[in-house]
C-alpha cells in the first residue's frame, strides 16, 4: 500500500483506541479471507468516521476511505447463473454484520476460469470478473493482468500480520496477568517478611525473658547433680553402716548369750578348783574380817565408857 494509506490505517487504529470507539471494525482486508485486498475502513456510523477524520486532519496522519455501514445501500447485481462464473462474495468468509460493505465492493464481481470467460460475462451482465491467476476484467472495460509474484501476496502478509498481532495481544494479556501475579506475590512476600520480622522480634523478646529462667534451670540442674552425688555417697555410707550394724548385732547377740550362760561353764577344771579355793579363802577372810570388826567395835565401846572416880 502507499505510505499515506499505511499511515492512515495506523492512525485509525490508534485514534479509535484512544477515543474508545467500539464502532471501528477495521480495514476491509482484515475482515475476510480471500485472494484480494482492500483498505477501506468499515465503521458503524458516519459520525464515527467524522470523529476519527477530525483527529487525523489535525495530526496530518495520512488518508483513509471509510465505509459507514449506515450509509451503504446495495442493489442486487445481475450475476450469471453458470458453473464457470462464481460470485466473489460467496467465496468470502466474514461476519454477516459487514455484509453491506462486502456487497458494496465485491457484490458485482465474479470469478471465472480464464480471461475470455471474464470478458464474455463482463459484456453480457455488466459485472467485473477475475481469474484464479489474478487477471481482471473491469465492467467498464479495463483489463489487468500479467505476472503475479505470489511470494509478495498482500493477503499473506495481512494474515501473517493478523496472526502475529493476535499472538502479541495474547502475550500482552499474559504479560499483564504475570505482572499482576508478580504484584500480588510481592505483596504476599512483603506481608510474609513483616510477619517474619514480627516473629523474630517476638522470639528475641522471649529468649531475652527466658535467659534468667535458663540460668536458674542450669543452676538447679547442677544442684540436682550435686545432691544426687551426695545421696549416692550417703547411700554407700548407709550400706556400710548397715553392714557394720549387722556385724555388731551378731557380736552383741554372742555377748548376750555369753552373759546369759553360767560363769563357770567355760572354766577348766583347774580354774574351777582354784575358784573354789579362792571362794573358800574369801569366805574365811570375810569371817575373820567380821570377827575383827566385832572386836574393834567392842574396843571402841569400852574406850568411850567414862571412868567413875567415886
Amino acid at each position: 500500500m502507499d505510505r499515506d494509506t499505511n499511515r492512515g490505517l495506523q492512525a485509525v487504529s490508534r485514534i479509535a483506541k484512544s477515543l474508545r470507539l467500539d464502532g471501528v471494525y477495521g480495514p476491509l482486508y482484515s475482515l475476510f479471507e480471500a485472494e484480494d485486498s482492500l483498505f477501506h475502513v468499515v465503521v458503524d456510523h458516519d459520525s464515527t468516521a467524522t470523529k476519527i477524520l477530525e483527529v487525523m486532519n489535525s495530526e496530518n496522519s495520512g488518508r483513509v476511505t471509510f465505509m459507514p455501514l449506515n450509509r451503504l445501500h446495495t442493489q442486487n447485481a445481475n450475476l450469471p447463473n453458470a458453473t464457470d462464473a462464481i460470485s466473489m462474495v460467496s467465496k468470502l468468509r466474514f461476519d454477516p454484520a459487514y455484509r453491506l460493505a462486502f456487497d458494496q465492493v465485491f457484490g458485482r464481481t465474479i470469478v471465472c476460469p480464464d480471461l475470455a470467460t471474464c470478458g464474455q460475462y463482463t459484456r453480457s451482465h455488466g459485472v467485473s470478473a477475475i481469474t484464479l491467476d489474478g487477471d481482471r476484467v473491469d465492467r467498464k472495460g479495463a483489463l489487468t493482468g500479467g505476472y503475479l509474484d505470489t511470494r509478495r501476496s498482500r493477503l499473506d502478509a495481512v494474515r501473517a500480520s493478523k496472526s502475529w498481532n493476535t499472538k502479541y495481544e495474547q502475550e500482552t494479556a499474559r504479560q499483564r496477568e504475570i505482572k499482576q501475579a508478580i504484584v500480588r506475590l510481592e505483596q504476599e512476600i512483603s506481608i510474609a517478611t513483616g510477619n517474619i520480622q514480627v516473629a523474630d522480634q517476638e522470639m528475641k523478646r522471649t529468649l531475652d525473658q527466658a535467659q534468667p529462667l535458663l540460668a536458674e534451670i542450669h543452676r538447679l540442674q547442677r544442684e540436682e547433680e550435686r545432691l544426687r552425688e551426695q545421696i549416692a555417697a550417703i547411700e554407700d555410707e548407709t550400706t556400710a553402716l548397715e553392714r557394720d550394724l549387722r556385724t555388731l548385732q551378731t557380736k552383741l547377740e554372742s555377748y548376750e548369750a555369753e552373759l546369759a550362760a553360767p560363769f563357770t561353764q567355760n572354766l577348766s577344771s583347774a580354774e574351777r578348783r582354784q575358784m573354789q579355793e579362792l571362794t573358800t579363802q574369801v569366805n574365811s577372810d570375810r569371817e575373820a574380817l567380821a570377827e575383827v570388826s566385832n572386836k574393834r567395835a567392842e574396843v571402841g565401846v569400852s574406850t568411850r565408857t567414862p571412868v567413875c572416880h567415886c
